[in-house]
Order: C-alpha cells, then structure tokens, then sequence
C-alpha cells in the first residue's frame, strides 16, 4: 500500500522517519486485516497511484503520518 500512495518506506526507515520495527509491526497488521481480498485486488491494479489507504486500512494512521511527512 505504501507504493500505491507512492511512499519509499525503506528510504523513510534509513532516514529514520520510520523504525524498523514499526515495519514489523505495519505487515503484522495487515496479516490481521479483515479485507485483505479486496486490498489484494486494489493493489493488482498495476497503475494504482492511491491518494489515501482505504478506510478499512489497519495502517491508514501510520501511512498517513508518513504521507504527512514527505508532502
């Protein structure tokens, strides 16, 4: 999803805008998501440039701050 909203996680994590055990903890949400079905076929859509993870989004806060910060 960070992709998709056009965010480098891994530049953030060197740039330490993002812990790496915040990471860590953003896939272990999403493998908690009850929606991944529905995520799945939003991110199979090869041009998908999203303005904003949808609402069912465990990580939408963190993605969002991390949006926040880069814009």
């Amino acid at each position: 999803m960070g992709t998709a909203l056009g965010l480098d996680l891994q530049t953030q994590a060197i740039g330490g805008d993002l812990p790496l055990e915040e990471i860590s903890e953003a896939v272990l949400r999403c493998t908690k998501c009850a929606h991944p079905e529905k995520c799945a076929r939003l991110l199979a859509v090869s041009d998908l440039q999203a303005s904003a993870p949808p609402d069912y989004c465990r990580n939408r806060d963190l993605l969002d701050n991390l949006q926040e910060q880069v814009g």
